[in-house]
């Protein structure tokens, strides 16, 4: 009789295939007894872990990614690619002076007792997440980009990041012009103050010049948004098509993910009463919308278009 069998055996993070190859003869004697004699004839080969083409594919998508996916991140990958080709961390600590090899030693070595097939499916997994992300945002992106001219007079088209918005109206009281002033005429219109202009101008220029603006409908130029604070910077209308576009190619540049963050953090500590000063303002506004001063005042306004 003659009979075949295939074994597989998990050891750590290595599947060892042992094929086994069974002869057994049956052998009668003389004394009225018999004897089974089994001939082991073993051979083993070595398989690593099983997502290679998958892991291999991962390596092409993170290289192929156009964000760079930050330190933090990038430290990640690190610790599971090292995982995942070479095992638990072996490697010395590097020295104290030596800041980028201890954080990549020690992306490793967390990692333990991970098996390779454990931290290849983590790679993959990140990796997925991340091109994923970028592929989702440059969808969006495409999406949003429109077909270049959507409206009469507007033409809006996007490159290296940027969106460019050109708008030529000259008819009409919105056209752009190099005399900027700024201007809330919020009493005038018979209303009240929005966008937490109640909150934020007496807070960022004083409540005597808050008033000036808010209450009295006070139009201030460009020079006098900066001393009060509402604006970081003028530039002169000789070079400001030049000196904006690169301060926006300059600003576009930066980490997207590290100015997200920094901005909410900057805003979270007011975001509570941000919210509260926005819901009283809408609340009045609801108000003033309904009353005869308000409908009388927006219609003198647009009598005058």
């Amino acid at each position: 009789m003659a009979s075949s069998a295939t074994l597989s055996i998990l050891r750590g993070t290595q599947f060892v295939c042992c094929k086994i190859g069974l002869q057994a003869r049956w052998v009668n004697s003389t004394k009225r007894h018999s004897h089974l004699l089994r001939q082991f004839h073993a051979t083993s080969t070595v398989c690593y872990p099983a997502h290679d083409a998958e892991f291999e594919n991962a390596k092409n998508r993170l290289n192929a990614l156009k964000e760079d996916p930050g330190n933090e991140t990038k430290l990640k990958i690190y610790g599971l690619f090292k995982q995942a080709t070479q095992g638990k961390c072996n490697a010395p600590k590097p020295g104290m002076m030596d800041l980028v090899g201890k954080a990549k030693w020690s992306a490793w070595n967390s990692l333990g007792d991970m098996s390779q097939d454990e931290a290849q499916l983590a790679y993959i997994s990140l990796v997925d997440s991340l091109a994923g992300q970028e592929e989702a945002e440059l969808a969006d992106q495409k999406a949003n980009q429109g077909p270049g001219e959507q409206y009469e007079g507007m033409t809006i088209t996007r490159e290296n990041k940027i969106f460019h918005i050109r708008l030529n109206r000259p008819k009409k009281k919105n056209a752009i012009t190099w005399q900027a002033t700024f201007h809330t005429p919020f009493s005038a219109l018979g209303q009240s103050p929005e966008a937490c202009s109640s909150y934020i101008f007496p807070k960022v220029m004083g409540y005597a010049k808050a008033n000036e603006m808010l209450l009295f409908n006070r139009k201030i130029t460009a020079a006098e948004a900066k001393d009060r604070g509402l604006v970081s910077e003028v530039i002169p209308d000789q070079t400001f098509q030049a000196e904006s576009s690169r301060l926006i190619e300059q600003y576009a540049s930066f980490p997207p993910q590290s100015m997200r963050y920094s901005k909410v953090l900057n805003r979270s500590s007011e975001l509570a009463t941000l919210k509260a000063v926005n819901k009283a303002e809408c609340e009045l506004l609801e108000e003033r919308w309904q009353s005869q001063e308000c409908i009388k005042a927006i219609m003198a306004f647009f009598s005058r278009k």
